[in-house]
């Protein structure tokens, strides 16, 4: 079991009993960067329609406040729907890095996700195949 699937597992059976460390490294994955970290909050924007934001904060003794373990459990139920479409229905792009002098793959649906190779046919099927495993872990196709 991947260390993501074991501190998934354990927000899932005890949202009272969530490290904010674990809440925040498991949004990173899914959400990307918070757009917002200065303050005590970290808000993370979503790629769904409504209210497109999951929001988390410090708790007592550095735990994760169980409201927000279930905000976040609602939004993943929404990127769990986005994801049952047919990865190949998704918003891709190629372009250059100058910083890592290779082609950068990405998918607007899933800011988190990107992959680099030397041509831009390696990486548009380099992060194809990211986000159709990604689908294929979390039951989406």
């Amino acid at each position: 079991m991947t260390q993501l699937a074991k501190l998934l597992a354990s927000l899932r059976q005890n949202p009272q009993n969530v490290l904010f460390a674990d809440l925040k490294k498991v949004c990173d994955h899914y959400f990307g960067e918070s757009r917002q970290s200065g303050s005590s909050h970290h808000v993370y924007r979503t790629p769904w329609p409504g209210d497109p934001r999951v929001n988390i904060q410090r708790g007592k003794d550095g735990k994760a406040k169980s409201y927000q373990v279930r905000q976040y459990w609602r939004q993943s139920r929404n990127w769990r729907a986005l994801a049952m479409v047919n990865h190949e229905h998704y918003t891709y792009r190629v372009t250059w890095s100058e910083e890592d002098s290779e082609f950068v793959g990405l998918c607007a649906e899933f800011p988190s996700l990107s992959h680099l190779a030397e041509s831009r046919a390696a990486t548009l099927d380099g992060i194809v195949e990211l986000v159709r495993d990604g689908c294929r872990r979390y039951g989406c196709e």
